[in-house]
C-alpha cells in the first residue's frame, strides 16, 4: 500500500501497480544520499500503465502513457488532471464502480461498454474497433 504513486521510467516502459486501498497519482521525492529527486505523475511515454485497486484512485499530477488500463472490483477512478496524455484508455466497466477521465488530446477508448449517463466534453474521443 502506498498513498502516492509517481515515476518516470524509460519511455516505452510498462508499469503495473496493484493496491488494495486508496492512492493518488502525485509527486514523490526520493533521496539517494547524494541528493534528492522529485518525480511528478506517471510518465512512461508510449508504454503502458496498468492500475488495479479495490479502492479509490485520484490524481494531482498527470499520467502520460500510450495505454492506460484501469482494473479492480468496485474501484473508483477520478483521473481528471487537464495534462493527462493517454492515447488509449482501456478499462473493464463491468467491475469498476466509477470512472472519470480527462485527456489533453485525441483518445481511443477500448474495453468500455457505456451504460447509464455518458458525457464527453471533447468530440475527439472515439471507440476502438
Amino acid at each position: 500500500d502506498v498513498a502516492t504513486l509517481a515515476g518516470a521510467p524509460a519511455s516505452g516502459s510498462n508499469v503495473s501497480y496493484t493496491d488494495t486501498g486508496n492512492f493518488a497519482i502525485g509527486s514523490i521525492t526520493s533521496n539517494d544520499g547524494t541528493g534528492s529527486t522529485t518525480s511528478s505523475g506517471l510518465n512512461v511515454g508510449t508504454g503502458t500503465v496498468t492500475l488495479t485497486t479495490t479502492g479509490t484512485v485520484t490524481q494531482s499530477q498527470p499520467i502520460t502513457a500510450g495505454t492506460l488500463t484501469l482494473q479492480g472490483a468496485n474501484a473508483t477512478y477520478t483521473l481528471t488532471n487537464a495534462s493527462n496524455a493517454v492515447t488509449t484508455l482501456d478499462a473493464n466497466n463491468n467491475t469498476l464502480t466509477t470512472l472519470s477521465f480527462r485527456d489533453t488530446g485525441g483518445l481511443t477508448v477500448a474495453g468500455i461498454a457505456a451504460s447509464g449517463a455518458v458525457t464527453s466534453a471533447d468530440s475527439r474521443a472515439r471507440g476502438a474497433a
